[in-house]
């Protein structure tokens, strides 16, 4: 049996990996007897008419993108009802694999991002938004090359992209996804800075900014949750970090400016010092509980005291009786907030109001553009719902109620400044 090709040149080899959109081969070309990587998406994806345009025109544009940062894409097409795409086959391993073997020194960082921040210098000067920023798709090739690969999920920003919009879709990987991605929200360069950021607060702490069991969690801390200072690293480091880590795109830097605060961060500092800061970081991340290093940036609720309301700050509690817990009502008593309490289609007249999941989504609506918090949300579907239905904020189920005080407290910072 003669061997598969693809376009005219060719020739499919083994699977070298597969995931929920596509599957990866081995192949050769013929022409020039190298090694190169076919792409091939699913047929489940092929048959929509929206995806192939959208395939066409991202391959067209990702073909132009020349950078020694970014995989090379050498054809594209359709064969046999499927369409492919040929890339540079790239030997090494990703910054993934790296990273689980614990933090980078600053010194092995600083020319791994900043290779990666001149590719997507190029990538958004282009008009191309990758959308899949992770350390599974940085691949480090050797000690002088990182390169950005898996553009799979990438979005083209040009005049006739209007009508191939996906708004109201999440797309990303969730520990790395940008506010506005939690949110459904059509994203633009912003979005890759933020998932750069949470990569760099990674590889120099050795912990994610944010952490979960589910997506759900992740997604909500992506939205509401600040993330733990770096107190140990360089102030310009950190400061760099988390400019890149702000929850509104307008607030983050571009690429171009966030390479620029690195350099200056690592070039402020000595090579010795920024190493022996970033281990004392690394020791001080590895010594707190999960729960404060990767989840809310704050000690839990429970173990610390109670913050006090602004005098005359009332939180209305729009929940049937059943789902008003004596831990609730008695974390709100000693905050000292003044509790109104509703139970019917009317929401009550209060500062914050706080409704549950567990009593239903629709009559979220009676609530205009006032300022709630909805505890008792689920999983990730629920989540999307909270997040459309326009919650301020939101506990989780398995959150304690305790919990809910900061977050109103935040909630209420946020409606008195207006």
């Amino acid at each position: 049996m003669s061997a598969r090709r693809v376009g005219d040149r060719f020739v499919v080899g083994d699977v070298l990996g597969s995931g929920g959109m596509s599957s990866i081969h081995r192949g050769t070309d013929e022409r020039l007897g190298e090694e190169v990587a076919i792409k091939f998406l699913r047929q489940s994806l092929t048959s929509d008419p929206v995806v192939r345009e959208r395939f066409r025109r991202e391959a067209t544009a990702l073909a132009k993108l020349r950078h020694p940062g970014i995989v090379s894409v050498l054809d594209f097409g359709e064969a046999d009802g499927e369409l492919y795409l040929v890339l540079e086959l790239l030997r090494g391993r990703t910054l993934e694999e790296r990273l689980f073997e614990g933090a980078l020194a600053p010194v092995a960082a600083a020319p791994i991002f900043d290779q990666l921040l001149a590719a997507l210098e190029l990538c958004h000067e282009a008009g191309v938004v990758h959308r899949d920023i992770k350390p599974s798709n940085v691949m480090l090739t050797g000690p002088e090359r990182v390169t950005l690969i898996d553009f799979g999920l990438a979005r083209i920003e040009t005049q006739e992209d209007t009508k191939l919009t996906e708004t109201g879709t999440v797309h990303g990987t969730p520990s790395y996804m940008a506010p506005e991605q939690c949110r459904g929200h059509e994203v633009g360069p912003p979005a890759d800075v933020y998932a750069v950021g949470v990569m760099l607060y990674e590889a120099l702490s050795g912990a994610p900014p944010f952490g979960g069991d589910n997506a759900a969690v992740l997604m909500a801390q992506h939205l509401f949750a600040p993330p733990a200072p770096l107190p140990l690293l360089p102030r310009g480091l950190e400061a760099a970090i988390l400019h890149a880590l702000q929850k509104k795109p307008e607030d983050r830097p571009t690429a171009r400016a966030l390479r620029h605060e690195l350099t200056s961060a690592f070039k402020g500092t000595d090579a010795a010092t920024l190493a022996e800061e970033a281990a004392k970081q690394r020791v001080h991340m590895a010594g707190l509980p999960r729960s404060e290093r990767a989840l809310t940036g704050r000690p839990p609720a429970a173990k610390t005291e109670p913050m006090l309301a602004a005098p005359a700050a009332t939180v209305g509690l729009w929940m049937s009786a059943s789902n008003r817990s004596a831990e609730l009502r008695g974390a709100l008593g000693t905050a000292g907030f003044v509790v109104v309490l509703a139970d019917g289609d009317e929401p009550p007249i209060a500062d914050v109001v706080l409704a549950s999941a567990k009593d239903g989504f629709e009559r979220l609506r009676a609530l205009g553009k006032r300022a709630f918090v909805l505890v008792d949300v689920g999983g990730p579907a629920e989540t999307t719902r909270a997040i459309r239905a326009g919650a301020a904020d939101m506990l989780l189920t398995s959150a304690p109620d305790a919990d809910v005080v900061p977050k109103l407290q935040k909630v209420l910072r946020r409606v008195r400044r207006g």
